[in-house]
């Protein structure tokens, strides 16, 4: 599979994922490979909200049809592009040793 330039991505979209209203911050990962076989998974984005009220007014926005088209559009001549809309929670642990920073 040939992955996207990570820095055209980022300088075509991140401009409008950080648009959506309410959002503390705009967090992306970017596949670099895996495991034989794997499902692809090139682009995750996570956008913070402050609470689940405050993310909820986000889909409903003109904002978020534009965003899916532009990632559609960007991520086209990559691979065969499935947006899917997942709504998780954060849970972070330090290893022994690890440090918050």
């Amino acid at each position: 599979m040939t992955y996207p330039d990570i820095k055209m991505l980022i300088e075509r979209l991140y401009p409008i994922w950080k648009e959506f209203p309410g959002n503390q911050s705009v967090r992306t990962n970017f596949t670099e490979y895996a495991d034989e076989g794997a499902p692809a998974f090139p682009l995750t984005l996570a956008i913070d909200y402050p609470s689940v009220d405050a993310m909820e007014v986000a889909p409903a926005t003109p904002i978020r049809q534009r965003s899916r088209g532009m990632t559609a559009d960007v991520m086209t001549p990559f691979i065969d592009v499935e947006i899917n809309h997942h709504v998780t929670s954060l849970s972070s642990f330090l290893a022994p040793g690890g440090s918050a920073e």
